[in-house]
């Protein structure tokens, strides 16, 4: 018997690398109060998973290997290992992480016999995606987004942007479309931003990078900014990731003449101790959902520079005040933004005295009571306030 005072919900998370995303669903699951979470996920992940929290393998099903193609083989196998682990497991909800994870969901419940109710999360704009790609989705894509939005009982989203480009663009019901801004543990993030470092290589001020290392995050834009600001400035960039773009941004630190100034450090479990060292963190994003990193370096107080790009840093930085915000791909603009903050020590500070306070606006316990309130609604127990 399910108890519907604490529901349980399956959390499904088709991943088999780490990004913010995924990092973002796991330090949500121990901190539920309202409903009984479990995790779906990759055996790779598990171990990322609080210890306290259910978690189950896709690797319990043979065909379940690439959790990224959605064509329809490859669908209807994740769709399939979803629908009988959340009927096993008796859950009285199922949630669909990212695009693939609400498709697969969706698809359990119609084609697999999957008793729960259903809710997913998109948290990057659709249209951008297909848009930065110089593609058009085929007829299959289309048709598929499209009834997955209408098919699940309710919707996440982590910027008003994204919200009505998933209306517009996905024909997705407004009313079951909720934007819930992404959260941070501040406590969690200062605690963390405390830890030893080994000594920095390098007594100049120092420029930060954290994300994927992907060509939606601009590194091409960021080096090309930097090495405008080494022209003018001493100074050190260092980037904390990794990703498929690694050896291009390598060829590019290379081709720039960086290769003295420049570290890639790879991905770095407590990104928030170099944080507390660095001069100023910076975001070259074409593309973004919400912008985690931007709020995680803001709430230690650190000056960020980014561009502008769609649906997350506008939502996030107010310009001049908590951030300097710059056209996307303008290099230019984004080294006159750091070197504003790189030689004046005085605005800096002020920066990030503002990116502090802005970044208490985005709080874990925001975060968690939404999407308690979200779930408690789609399962009909309460109604949105």
């Amino acid at each position: 018997m399910i108890n519907p005072h604490r529901p349980r919900v399956l959390f499904v998370l088709p991943a088999i690398t780490m990004g913010g995303a995924e990092i973002r669903l796991l330090n949500m699951l121990d901190q539920f109060e309202r409903i009984e979470p479990a995790l779906l996920t990759h055996r790779v992940l598990l171990e990322y998973c609080p210890s306290n929290i259910l978690a189950l393998p896709f690797e319990g099903y043979p065909d379940c290997v690439n959790p990224y193609p959605f064509d329809w083989k490859n669908a209807c196998a994740y769709a399939r290992a979803i629908a009988e682990t959340g009927n096993r497991w008796g859950a009285a909800l199922v949630f669909g992480w990212m695009h693939n994870g609400s498709i697969f969901t969706a698809l359990a419940g119609t084609l697999f016999g999957l008793k729960s109710r259903l809710a997913g999360s998109v948290l990057g704009p659709i249209s951008e995606h297909y848009r930065f790609q110089g593609l058009s989705p085929t007829w299959y894509e289309r048709v598929l987004l499209t009834f997955t939005f209408r098919r699940l009982q309710g919707l996440v989203v982590p910027s008003d942007g994204t919200r009505q480009d998933l209306i517009d663009y996905c024909y997705a019901p407004a009313r079951y479309v909720q934007r819930i801004y992404n959260g941070v543990d501040l406590a969690k993030v200062r605690d963390l931003a405390q830890w030893a470092l080994p000594k920095l290589p390098s007594d100049a001020p120092v420029v930060l990078a954290a994300s994927r290392l992907s060509l939606e995050k601009g590194f091409d834009v960021q080096l090309r900014a930097f090495a405008r600001v080494r022209q003018v400035t001493n100074a050190r960039f260092f980037i904390l990731g990794e990703g498929p773009l690694r050896l291009r941004i390598e060829g590019w630190i290379t081709e720039l003449g960086l290769s003295n100034d420049v570290k890639l450090l790879g991905f770095q479990r407590n990104p928030f101790a170099w944080m507390r060292l660095a001069s100023v963190f910076l975001m070259a994003s074409r593309l973004e959902g919400f912008g985690n990193a931007l709020v995680e370096a803001m709430s230690l107080g650190l000056p960020v520079v980014s561009t502008a790009c769609p649906y997350g840093p506008r939502e996030i930085v107010e310009q001049g005040h908590s951030g300097l915000l710059s056209p996307v791909d303008d290099d230019a603009a984004l080294a006159d933004n750091l070197l504003r903050v790189l030689q004046n020590a005085e605005y800096a500070t002020r920066l990030g005295e503002g990116a502090r306070l802005r970044a208490k606006a985005f709080t874990m316990t925001a975060m968690i009571e939404g999407y308690e309130r979200f779930v408690l609604t789609c399962l009909k127990n309460i109604i949105i306030s």
